[in-house]
């Protein structure tokens, strides 16, 4: 999931479908854009944690479940 690029509409907007996790993980603050690149006329962003808490956060939250 984090390290990997990704296309704008995979996770700028909310959706109440959770089978798709990468926007309300990214909306919820969990992951930040780290490197952009463009893919022929579109960008893709590469997604990663936003610093050392928030992957501690997350990973002791799905540990937990």
């Amino acid at each position: 999931m984090v390290g990997k690029y990704y296309m704008p509409e995979q996770f700028d907007a909310y959706n109440t479908d959770f089978k798709k996790l990468i926007p309300i993980i990214y909306q919820c603050g969990y992951l930040t854009i780290k490197d952009v690149r463009r893919i022929g006329f579109h960008k893709a962003y590469k997604l990663d944690f936003a610093n050392a808490e928030a992957a501690k956060g997350f990973l002791t939250l799905t540990n937990n479940n």
